[in-house]
């Protein structure tokens, strides 16, 4: 063999190498891509789940506040109803000293 054939047989060895080490470059990073896609897709689904998990607790705190607020103005509303039923002997007094007044 002569030098120019040892140089160019080298060559392509090298060439080889270079596309072997290309190649398994090229499946690790498939690799890697295809378990960043695989942890975001499940970090995505616990994010899902959480937020449903919130929406759900803020639901429920909305709902029992809202209770508590319509409970407390039914007391009130009932008060004052009780109230006025107990000026309403009163009140029909007054309107008829009114109308008697000439």
């Amino acid at each position: 063999m002569s030098v120019l054939e040892t140089l160019q047989a080298e060559e392509e060895k090298a060439r080889q190498k270079k596309a072997a080490v290309l190649e398994e470059n090229r499946i690790k990073l498939a690799k890697a891509q295809e378990s960043a896609r695989a942890d975001a897709a499940q970090i995505l689904e616990a994010a899902r789940r959480q937020a449903e998990e919130i929406l759900e607790e803020a639901q429920k705190r909305m709902e029992q506040e809202t209770g508590e607020m319509l409970s407390a103005a039914a007391g009130r509303d009932a008060l004052e109803a009780e109230k006025a039923r107990m000026n309403l002997p009163k009140a029909a007094a007054r309107i008829v000293e009114r109308m008697e007044r000439p």
